[in-house]
């Protein structure tokens, strides 16, 4: 008995069968030790008693151990004190467990105390489709209210040499949370295995009804010869004036009752309409107390007729898809059945009735039979109804489902981007848009869109940061940077802020201050709404609608204050600044805050202010300590014969922190560690990264060291690459983050290492990188934004300063960036021309650029093709979409490509690969595969997937699957999961789109094809 409580003492048996034992014993409770004895065992048995103290509170835990012959031995005993009933006894006075379709009910339910007495209790109920639990059942479902029981726990613990110990743990104080979640019932799946929804066939036994409201594998019973053998003689088939049974509610829940509560009695009653779904229901109930008494109930019922039928229908149809209905029909009467099938299709909005066709059936008692019917779509509706009913003598059943009809024609975007320089003249052909000219793409649409100035969308990315994320070191001085070097740059540029004043005077719902995950909705192939990143293009419009706040020079001065007086409070009274308040003071946090800090008085020209300079002096103070004690180090490893090559991270950041400052180094230690710091860097060429090669390169050339320098500059353009498009830029500079957070600073710390030796050339260069990187990514590192948009604005060349002059000429359509029509200082322009004025245009557009700098634009072709004869398209961002059979070949599984002279077999396993290619980095990329009408998805849950290292957002709807990417690098990627093939016919595959929702000019497509599936 290892519980107990005052009336029920606890008594248990604890002995050895070894000779001669001492055993030493210890009772816990709490976080006390009670007793502690040794007891003298050999080869014997004792009993312990212990009646319930209240000094034991939740209970005792004993502890037995002793050592023999160099083993230690131990066994632990919990004696928990009782605790009251807590559950709840609910009982089913009235539930009945078989229903018809459609027919009112009311069940009764009594919940009762521990006690037996009528409980005062609220109710939680519903009841569910049980073919739902094909998608997911979660057999750890419970509404239980646990009780934690604290007693303490013991670890032993044997050493090596020769003694032995052990120690008392005792648990950690839990703070308990308030708050209750209501909305969580059912846990997010992990992980699945192969389902298909609607795959098997019906059951006879009543038992084991299960409605498939979605495609099955297998067509069952089809074989008409199964019903064609019964004798007729055998078979009811009297004719009745009975209008037959149709169903058209098939609602997945029942009911659900959140809040039913008791009676005096007790009792809980309520009702409902049963739903018109033949299946299994499973039904849950949940009652509790204000006492926090709980209580469970569970339940099965089944809906069912003598005589039913189960069509099974496809998700959807295109226009020209040959598909296959099957009908199922299950006789329940007892006696043998034969009668007609009818299977018609109509006009929801008309009920005029498009075509009928009948089947007979014969069916003999307790068994199942079923027929096809066959009918090829058209474009005659969008929606069709479709009802089939079964009927014999007396006996009727049927059901009634709107069917989609898709287009066989897809809405196609086509794009092509042109990119131009200053005082260039650039012909762009578009001769392969529209279906490369097809002449049946029809409703044709083509729009230009150009930017004259695309450094305007990098100063639109100046987040507004007056105010810190976090109050740590890291984001107080990521707030006092941004807003002071954005104050300087808007001074330094007066046309910045005229141009903040006419876009706010457009007011917030202009184009200008939206997101460019917000523009072009019109060209996009999925709809912001759709996608999971309408949080992130709702938090880049109100940064940028925002902006002006940055201007606020009183705004900058208060926050500063409050920034500044922040940081000198985490600062450490050794120099050191930590991460947060309270914990220790860290190196790189130091080294990260100077170097910001002196960054911004080397940008702006201006020397810090009194306060910076204190803290900017103790922080020096506490980095030359540091450099001292590393080169220490360093001396003591050598002394061992371990030799040390290489500059470490922080060694290499303090000779760059020396080097902006040109901070008088202390003489002894300080100044060596310097010295041998510095004969590192110059010597780890080799060895370095992008980043710290660009730091070295600064450093040396601060250091004077002429030839070292040049080393390190040979060598980051040696990595370099140079493309007309892209500019220059490092195609090795990846890392596993993205949005810009670590590529651009890295890219213009090289810029920097570049324009100290004097190579303005490749600056320039460089810049088109970082504004390309703003065409089709977001930037949400602050560091990052005021990076580039300072390398941008302020080295080299002033591109803010030109105006963005770009001329147009289609045929003789001419569009001009600087017309009335364009945006103030923008440059930008979007005209779209319709189908009339596109056929008699030539096929190519002239670009002129007339100032210095780049500029960009994209030409946007709409139109509509069927799917069939589209053809694979896209250059910057391409999809290719292969369909594969498994199939099993010398019991291996091999996959076998699917092409027009491919014959499917209903249950086939299909593959669809998808093979992503990008020739540069894009954030928020999205992919729509669409899916033939004789496809099952077997993923049919949504959610977030990993896939090779890639990770992705998969929604699973009925006619197509979904995929959106956070972030590509450049690169190619492959996609692959499967289908089931549920009907035989004729089908449209469907194509593979893509697009990028940040920069909608980068768009591709797969060639569409047909699938044929063989009839049984």
């Amino acid at each position: 008995q290892t519980s107990f409580d005052a009336s029920h003492p606890a008594s248990f048996l604890f002995g050895t069968s070894e000779k001669d034992a001492y055993i030493l014993t210890d009772v816990c409770s709490g976080n006390r030790r009670l007793e502690s004895n040794v007891w003298h065992l050999s080869d014997s048995v004792m009993r312990f008693h212990y009646p319930y103290k209240e000094e034991y509170g939740d209970g005792l835990v004993i502890s037995f151990c002793f050592v023999k012959a160099g083993q230690l031995y131990r066994q632990q005993v919990s004696l928990e004190k009782k605790l009251p009933e807590k559950e709840l006894k609910i009982t089913r006075e009235v539930f009945r467990d078989k229903l018809r379709p459609g027919q009112k009910e009311e069940w009764k339910f009594t919940v009762k105390t521990p006690q037996g007495l009528p409980a005062e209790a609220e109710m939680l109920t519903f009841m569910y489709d049980a073919s739902l639990d094909k998608i997911w059942k979660n057999n750890n479902r419970t509404f239980q209210v646990n009780y934690p029981v604290r007693l303490p726990r013991f670890n032993w613990t044997t050493s090596y040499t020769r003694y032995s110990y052990f120690s008392l743990w005792f648990p950690y104080t839990r703070l308990t949370v308030p708050g209750l979640v209501y909305d969580a019932f059912f846990a997010d799946p992990l992980s699945l295995g192969e389902m298909v929804v609607g795959y098997g066939k019906p059951s006879s036994r009543l038992s084991q009804v299960t409605r498939r409201y979605t495609s099955s594998i297998e067509e069952v019973s089809m074989n008409r010869k199964s019903a064609e053998a019964l004798p007729a003689g055998d078979m009811q088939t009297e004719a009745s004036d009975a209008p037959a049974e149709v169903r058209t509610h098939f609602a997945e829940t029942a009911f659900f009752y959140p809040q039913l509560r008791t009676n005096e009695n007790g009792e809980i009653v309520f009702s409902f309409t049963v739903p018109e779904s033949l299946t299994r229901w499973n039904f849950h109930g949940y009652a509790h107390t204000k006492g926090m008494l709980t209580g469970t109930v569970d339940g099965e019922t089944v809906t069912s007729k003598d005589l039913m039928l189960t069509p099974n229908l496809p998700r959807f149809v295109r226009t020209g898809d040959k598909t296959s209905v099957a009908a199922a029909v299950t006789n329940l009467t007892g006696k043998n059945l034969a009668g007609t099938i009818t299977f018609t299709l109509f006009d929801p909005m008309t009920e005029k009735v498009i075509t009928t066709q009948k089947r007979t059936f014969a069916t003999e008692a307790g068994k199942t039979t079923g027929v096809n019917f066959l009918f090829t779509a058209d474009s005659k509706q969008d929606i069709v109804g479709c009802r089939i009913v079964a009927q014999s003598g007396s006996f009727s059943d049927g059901e009634q489902h709107l069917l989609p009809v898709l287009s066989n024609q897809e809405s196609i975007i086509e794009t092509l981007a042109m990119p131009i320089r200053g005082g260039e003249k650039r012909e762009f052909s578009i001769e392969s848009l529209f279906n490369n000219q097809s002449k049946t793409a029809t409703n044709r649409r083509l729009t230009v869109e150009f930017s004259g100035n695309p450094a305007w969308y990098a100063v639109q990315a100046l987040p507004a940061l007056s105010d810190p994320t976090e109050n740590n070191t890291v984001s107080l001085t990521a707030a006092y940077y941004a807003n002071t070097l954005a104050a300087y740059i808007v001074n330094a540029n007066p046309r910045i802020k005229t141009a903040f004043d006419a876009w706010k005077l457009q007011g917030g719902n202009k184009e200008t201050f939206l997101s460019n995950l917000q523009k072009n909705q019109d060209i996009k192939d999925i709809l912001l709404e759709e996608s999971p990143w309408l949080t992130e293009a709702t938090h880049e419009t109100e940064q940028m609608q925002r902006i002006a706040t940055l201007f606020d020079l009183n705004n900058i001065q208060n926050n500063n204050l409050t920034a500044l007086t922040k940081l000198k409070d985490i600062q450490h009274t050794d120099g050191s600044w930590s991460w947060y308040k309270g914990m220790q003071g860290s190196r790189y946090v130091t080294e990260f805050t100077v170097q910001t800090l002196l960054r911004l008085s080397a940008l702006t020209g201006n020397s810090p202010d009194t306060d910076v300079r204190k803290m900017l002096q103790s922080a020096f103070n506490y980095l030359h300590k540091e450099a001292a004690k590393e080169y220490r180090g360093i001396l003591q490893e050598e002394k061992k014969d371990n030799k040390h090559t290489g500059v470490s991270d922080a060694a290499l950041h303090y000779l760059y922190l020396i080097a902006l400052s040109g901070e008088k180094i202390p003489e002894g230690d300080t100044q060596k560690a310097y010295t041998c710091f510095l004969q590192q860097a110059s010597e780890s060429l080799a060895v370095q990264s992008l980043s710290e090669k660009a730091i070295s390169a600064v450093v040396l050339h601060k250091a004077g060291r002429t030839n070292a320098t040049n080393a390190f500059i040979a060598s980051l353009k040696e990595h370099a690459v140079q493309t007309d498009e892209q500019g220059m830029y490092f195609a090795f500079n990846e890392s596993p983050y993205s949005w810009g957070g670590l590529k651009v600073p890295a890219h213009v710390g090289v810029m920097e290492a570049f324009d100290l030796t004097g190579d303005a050339p490749s600056v320039e260069e460089m810049k088109l990188w970082l504004l390309k990187q703003k065409q089709t990514q977001q930037w949400n590192s602050p560091i990052a934004t005021v990076d580039a948009v300072y390398a941008l604005l302020l080295r080299g060349n002033d591109l803010s300063s030109n105006r963005g002059d770009v001329r147009i000429v289609w045929g003789n359509k001419v569009m001009e960036t600087l017309s009335a029509s364009s945006l103030a200082d923008l440059g930008c322009l979007k005209e779209t021309l319709t189908d009339g004025s596109l056929l008699n245009q030539p096929k190519k557009i002239t670009v002129e650029k007339r100032d210095a700098g780049i500029a960009w634009g994209a030409v946007y072709a709409q139109y509509n093709e069927d799917i069939n004869k589209v053809t694979r398209y896209g250059k910057e961002l391409q999809v290719e979409k292969k369909l594969y059979v498994e199939k099993i070949v010398n019991n291996e599984k091999r996959l076998q490509p699917v092409t027009s002279e491919t014959k499917l077999v209903v249950g086939d396993k299909v593959i669809s690969r998808i093979t992503i290619r990008l020739d540069r980095p894009m954030d928020f990329v999205q992919l729509k595969d669409q899916r033939g009408a004789c496809f099952e998805p077997i993923e049919s849950v949504s959610g977030y997937r990993r896939s090779n290292g890639t990770g992705y957002y998969m929604s699973v709807k009925d006619a197509s699957t979904l995929f959106f990417f956070d972030s590509l690098d450049k690169g190619v990627y492959v996609l692959e999961y499967g289908y089931r093939v549920s009907r035989a016919g004729s089908y449209e595959a469907g194509l593979a789109v893509i697009q990028s929702a940040y920069a909608s000019e980068y768009a591709g497509h797969s060639e569409g094809m047909r699938v044929e599936v063989a009839a049984d």
